[in-house]
């Protein structure tokens, strides 16, 4: 927020507004010097006009040297401002001709104040720590906004790099033109992830603007081109004489000191001496390489109708086998040895008619499969 810019005008622009309306959460400072400043309580009349509209918006104020019933007009400290501000206007209006004369807005800013006022929130009094509180804030936040983000698993490793060149590519500051971003890669290697992350960082910017789907592969086998088409739709550009700028992005596999990184956090290695884990966990890694960021077995597993061996060893963060793996009509051997977080297979596994060998060894499967 420029805060010159708008003490200079007395107005809210446009802009400034548009962007009240798209937030989700409110988080209005109140000051000893708040009640005084016009464009500080046309903000707020806005905030509390959208509340009123929508359950899914909040208002979490923060009381700075300030208590609530200050706010709340019950002390002289904000009255007194008001009273200033009415004799301010009341001022103008005299050296103005009748068409200029403009209402005073002061009962829309005591309404605002006084159900702000009400509402909880942080108290900051002299002697308490200004970090403290802006963990508190920015934690409460992120609980208020945990539906609008994407899930993400928490043990991500090496990504940093990535989520920066993507967002540099995207440059979502530029107004002049849209930017496409295909990421590609082998399968399995973290792309979905990658834009998943890419979306939660990018979600504060756009606000309700930003949307994430991640099943278009699915919509287009239920309901053909037509189902993406509608799903695009939803994506539609308010600016669409923007010129379009198509780009590529290639998921190389990770670095082996990341790949070991993360495979240490998910395995589970018992018995040994540290020294012995910490080889055998090399080992492991020279061989997998990359395939240790598959989060998932694609549902298409199950045109594979030729496969004979699965073998889906050292993946922790697997956490489901798809229904269609019992598709795979002549599979012979199939291991899912040392995926841990696997609790459980689909009844569709009785379907594997031709399987002669399951390694369950290391997973969370603790009943036995018939």
């Amino acid at each position: 927020m420029d805060d010159e810019e708008l003490r200079v005008g007395e107005e809210i622009g446009v802009e400034l507004l548009q962007a009240i309306d798209d937030s989700q959460i409110y988080v209005p400072i109140f000051s000893e010097n708040y009640a005084s400043r016009k464009w500080c309580l046309r903000e707020l009349v806005r905030m509390v006009d959208n509340i009123s509209k929508s359950k899914e918006k909040k208002i979490l104020p923060i009381f700075y040297y300030v208590k609530p019933d200050d706010v709340d007009l019950k002390t002289e400290s904000y009255r007194k401002a008001m009273g200033e501000l009415k004799k301010e206007h009341e001022k103008k209006q005299q050296e103005k001709f009748p068409h200029e004369v403009e209402s005073w807005e002061g009962e829309l800013w005591e309404k605002a104040l006084t159900k702000v006022g009400k509402i909880k929130g942080w108290v900051l009094q002299q002697g308490k720590s200004q970090a403290e509180l802006l963990d508190l804030v920015v934690e409460k936040v992120l609980q208020e906004l945990k539906i609008r983000h994407k899930s993400v698993t928490k043990d991500l490793v090496g990504l940093d790099d990535r989520v920066a060149e993507v967002l540099e590519l995207l440059d979502v500051d530029c107004s002049d033109e849209v930017r496409l971003l295909g990421i590609h890669g082998m399968g399995g290697i973290g792309k979905t992830t990658l834009a998943r992350v890419v979306y939660s960082e990018l979600l504060s910017h756009f606000g309700k603007n930003c949307a994430f789907f991640d099943d278009i592969r699915e919509t287009f086998n239920r309901k053909g081109n037509t189902g993406v088409l509608e799903t695009i739709e939803k994506m539609k550009l308010k600016n669409s004489d923007l010129a379009l700028q198509i780009l590529a992005y290639e998921m190389a596999e990770m670095e082996f000191s990341h790949a070991l990184q993360l495979f240490k956090r998910h395995a589970i290695l018992e018995g040994s001496p540290a020294r012995d884990v910490d080889d055998l966990a090399i080992d492991i890694v020279d061989t997998t390489g990359a395939f240790l960021w598959l989060q998932e077995i694609d549902d298409s597993i199950g045109k594979l109708k030729c496969l004979l061996d699965l073998n889906i060893t050292n993946c922790g963060l697997i956490e489901r086998v798809p229904d269609e793996i019992g598709g795979l009509v002549k599979l012979e051997r199939f291991s899912l040895k040392s995926c841990y977080e696997v609790h459980g297979l689909p009844t569709s596994i009785g379907d594997l008619a031709s399987l002669r060998k399951l390694d369950l060894s290391k997973t969370g499967i603790t009943s036995p499969v018939h």
